[in-house]
């Protein structure tokens, strides 16, 4: 006999998981809150404000800003950022609010958003990019995202933190430097080309320092992307093998229920008592969970193999060979008689 109370846990992890590798985070095309409901996440916010858990806090007030967007919404929204380390987009949201509550006249937040726009503004850092030798017509990006022509030579403001230049001509070597950038810190980056000598290797771009109006120093962290792409494997390999546990323990759990069904209304089940209802109800909803279990996992153990065989083809020839990468197969298998169909999974670790 099944009972209800063993299998939730299971199915709700093996859901959550696979969740997981397949969205993003935020709620995309979520409805406003009403009223009341607005009323409430700003309440809650405050609390997880005062907790000091921003994270929770900035979530529940952009929320609230979906159903009206309030001064005080805005200063605390900036303040959440703010205590995050996100300054750049916490000196915008105390400049919005500082607008928007000159605008309804609201005192108290404007006093309140003046002295955060004069704590904030101080502590962000500057980056200068000038173009130096063959850099004229060449495209810079700054953290993969590209650099519009009227930056260049301008103080731009970051967050504090290592940000990656990246400059590309046609004839030239790319050029690439990282710069570590404090808070208060102005930097400035002086891009200079190489050109690249026909049929010659490519040499590695010179690292250059940075010049620095203070006395910190910078340095380089080079950071391999193949790392990243392993760990997502690794994630979606164990989301495929919740998945396909879970589809075990619930094929099992129905063939508990088959034996009892026919142990009490014969192999035909021609008349079944009433009290047989329930358990034939919980087949039925094992089999459901059993088959999005096994799609989760199936969806997970080939995405982990496609990102392990994809992640270890883009190595350079000048490194340790790396060890075979973990690869699975699946094999249908028929079914046995009056079963279910199977799949057979073959893995190398």
């Amino acid at each position: 006999m099944l009972h209800a109370r063993s299998y939730p846990w299971v199915l709700c992890a093996c859901v959550a998981i696979g969740s997981a590798t397949m969205t993003t985070s935020g709620s995309v095309g979520a409805e406003p809150p009403t009223k009341q409901e607005a009323r409430t996440l700003f309440q809650e916010a405050l609390a997880h404000v005062a907790a000091g858990d921003y994270t929770t806090a900035l979530g529940k007030l952009e929320r609230v800003a979906t159903f009206k967007r309030t001064p005080q919404v805005g200063f605390y929204i900036g303040y959440c950022h703010e205590k995050l380390g996100k300054l750049v987009m916490a000196l915008g949201e105390y400049r919005i609010a500082l607008a928007d509550a000159q605008a309804s006249a609201a005192s108290d937040v404007i006093a309140e958003a003046q002295e955060a726009i004069g704590r904030v503004e101080p502590r962000i850092p500057r980056l200068i990019i000038h173009r130096g030798d063959g850099a004229a017509t060449a495209t810079v990006l700054v953290d993969r995202k590209p650099l519009g022509e009227s930056a260049i030579g301008q103080p731009m403001p970051f967050d504090p933190g290592t940000r990656v230049v990246v400059a590309q001509a046609a004839g030239y070597l790319p050029f690439r430097q990282e710069v570590r950038l404090a808070e208060g810190e102005k930097a400035t980056i002086e891009i200079k080309m190489i050109k690249r000598a026909p049929g010659a290797a490519a040499p590695i771009p010179p690292q250059n320092t940075p010049e620095r109006t203070d006395s910190s120093s910078s340095s380089s962290v080079e950071i391999d992307s193949r790392e990243g792409s392993n760990t997502l494997a690794w994630i979606a390999t164990g989301v495929g093998v919740v998945g396909l546990g879970a589809s075990g323990y619930f094929m099992v759990q129905r063939s508990k229920a088959i034996s009892d069904l026919d142990d009490a209304c014969g192999s035909g089940r021609a008349a079944c008592p009433s009290s047989m209802k329930k358990t034939y109800d919980t087949g039925k909803r094992d089999t459901l969970f059993a088959n999005v279990a096994l799609g989760v996992g199936a969806a997970g153990i080939v995405t982990g193999a496609l990102l392990f065989i994809f992640s270890g083809g883009s190595q350079p020839d000048n490194t340790l060979t790396q060890p075979d990468q973990p690869g699975l197969s699946f094999s249908p298998q028929p079914p046995p008689q009056g079963g279910w169909a199977g799949v057979r999974m073959d893995g190398r670790f």
